[in-house]
């Protein structure tokens, strides 16, 4: 299908013909495409020459939370010329992707957790913080909702977030508004039916990540996406794992925000996901493992005071855990192989980095960073060809078959 739609700076150019999956173009980024979480304006661990080099045309995430702290700083110019972040597109969040639950409820002002602390955040401080930077997109002031919230609270969003997103869409705090969609079951297609009457240029999909099952959210990114008008983006708020970047694409999702390859590399794990090169025709449904998870596998219990990793939160929720290694493990202390032989960081070796681990130096944590965003870049490339050969499902089997494993 040759330009489906068409509505400001996002088009739809090809929908797959066997899933809602589809690409096109928002403000000049392919899609599917994925966001790169920030501090100050670049990944943690990167610098704005290294990205250029490993990320293609990234959307850099950048958390409201730290706009509002540096409002001083960008009333000089914004964020592009504040963080020198150059021509990219950027997108501010109303979540902290770096911390978990950072959004908090209140009558007339949010709490939202920062790097320096909570600090409690008005609609109209939101407004000015979003002016100042100057960003590309934002997504819309509002507390997360999950599956869990009563109807009262609910109710309560719904109503103040269409209030909200039609003032900030009225008040051009930025060139893309993007409504909250939230909630849990019959609730949360309320909310897509409500989005989709304001006066959004988009559309954050948010509410999810909160210990619901690998079905459970399916069955509500199938209702979300079905409800919402094809002409507009939508993005995703979620950890981003390879198997949540393809249910999400699957289900016609535009943007994912993708904190895991930055998430992996803290903990000292590279991926090592190959991308399949062969066709991947003759699937025409979503893989059962993206559709109803996986079980959950059996783990060593954690020692009290230390947060469970990862990839052991995503397998207790029944998601699929993808190949990486873990170079802080012994094992690697004398293997002289690269990462991968086509790792964009094929000259360091497994050892050299696990000493770097255990030396807390921190030039490991850039290489990871590396290996990991450039992996992302070159899986999200393959998914767009393979939405362009109607073959995305088959992209989504194969991987799934070849590259889902322990951790080793």
């Amino acid at each position: 299908i040759s330009q489906v739609t068409v509505m400001g700076d996002f088009s739809v150019s090809h929908a797959d013909s066997n899933t809602r999956a589809r690409t096109g173009r928002f403000f000049g980024v392919e899609t599917p495409a994925c966001t790169i979480p920030c501090r100050r304006g670049v990944p943690p661990h990167l610098t704005a020459d290294l990205l250029t080099t490993v990320g293609g045309s990234p959307i850099l995430q950048l958390p409201v939370g730290e706009l509002q702290q540096h409002s001083h700083l960008l009333e000089q110019g914004g964020v592009h010329a504040v963080y020198s972040t150059g021509d990219v597109v950027t997108y501010a969040s109303f979540c902290d992707p770096w911390i978990e639950g950072s959004v908090h409820s209140g009558d007339k002002a949010l709490g939202l957790d920062t790097p320096s602390g909570r600090e409690k955040v008005t609609f109209e401080q939101w407004k000015a913080a979003c002016l100042q930077s100057k960003v590309n997109v934002v997504a819309c002031y509002g507390e997360e909702i999950d599956a869990t919230a009563g109807a009262k609270r609910n109710k309560r969003e719904l109503e103040r977030g269409l209030q909200w997103v039609n003032s900030a869409v009225a008040d051009k705090v930025a060139p893309c508004v993007l409504a909250n969609v939230q909630g849990g079951g019959s609730r949360r297609a309320q909310a897509a039916a409500t989005a989709a009457k304001s006066n959004a240029n988009g559309y954050r999909i948010g509410g999810l990540g909160f210990q619901e099952t690998v079905e459970q959210r399916y069955q509500a990114l199938q209702e979300v996406t079905h409800a919402l008008p094809a002409s507009k983006p939508r993005f995703l708020s979620c950890c981003g794992s390879p198997p949540e970047v393809l249910q999400a694409v699957m289900c016609g999702v535009d943007v994912v925000e993708a904190a895991y390859p930055m998430l992996l590399a803290q903990q000292g794990k590279a991926l090592i996901m190959r991308i399949p090169t062969q066709d991947c025709s003759g699937m025409d449904q979503i893989s059962p493992e993206l559709r109803q998870g996986v079980q959950p596998s059996v783990s060593q219990p954690v020692p009290k005071r230390r947060k469970l990793g990862i990839n052991q939160q995503l397998s207790q929720q029944g998601w699929p855990i993808m190949k990486c290694l873990d170079l802080s493990d012994i094992g690697f202390a004398k293997d002289y192989l690269p990462l991968m032989s086509d790792s964009c960081c094929a000259q360091y070796s497994r050892a050299y980095i696990h000493h770097l681990l255990n030396c807390k130096e921190l030039l490991a944590y850039t290489i990871l960073t590396m290996h990991n965003v450039k992996i992302y870049d070159a899986f999200f490339c393959a998914i767009r060809n393979s939405i362009r050969s109607d073959t995305a499902a088959g992209l989504a089997a194969e991987v799934m078959r070849s590259e889902a494993c322990c951790v080793r």
